[in-house]
């Protein structure tokens, strides 16, 4: 990609090394294959968006669904899991406020379970794999800051956008 190499010659040292840690072997990307859409909605609307969404999800395969949702934070994580046990619905819940003992139990259920839906923070993002998964939901946006150098007059003035 021709953005990438322009973007890491301006910002290393001559004689980088680059490593390319996806490789040529791969016949296509995940973000190709995998259909995604994003629903925007109020705050106030993320709750009952998500329940009915979450609701119809286990209705379209009521024997096999295994759907993980995303939440911004541990907290989030933990109200959305008390509130969906509230309703009678069973869930399995892990985040960083659970000890790792807790979150290895959770992990061995949602992966042996043949229908259940995981509530978890950014713990699970990374690193675990779970297998016959059906549908994978984020709720809650998230904030990312962009920082700009630019170089004017042979000053170096620093900007921010956000992107929510």
């Amino acid at each position: 990609d021709t953005a990438i190499t322009t973007r890491t010659n301006e910002q290393l040292r001559p004689g980088y090394a680059f490593c390319d840690t996806v490789g040529e072997e791969v016949q296509e990307q995940t973000h190709l294959r995998v259909h995604q859409e994003i629903l925007t909605c109020t705050l106030q609307q993320q709750l009952p968006l998500a329940v009915s969404l979450l609701l119809r999800k286990q209705a379209e395969r009521p024997n096999d669904h295994k759907i993980i949702v995303f939440f911004t934070t541990a907290k989030v994580t933990a109200y959305f899991a008390e509130f969906w046990t509230a309703m009678g619905l069973p869930c399995v819940e892990i985040h960083s406020r659970k000890s790792q003992p807790q979150r290895d139990r959770a992990s061995a259920e949602f992966r042996a379970a043949r229908h259940a839906i995981l509530f978890t923070s950014d713990v699970t993002a990374r690193g675990l794999d779970y297998p016959d998964v059906t549908f994978v939901v984020q709720v809650g946006g998230w904030v990312c800051v962009r920082i700009n150098y630019h170089q004017q007059n042979g000053h170096t003035r620093l900007s921010f956008e956000i992107l929510l």
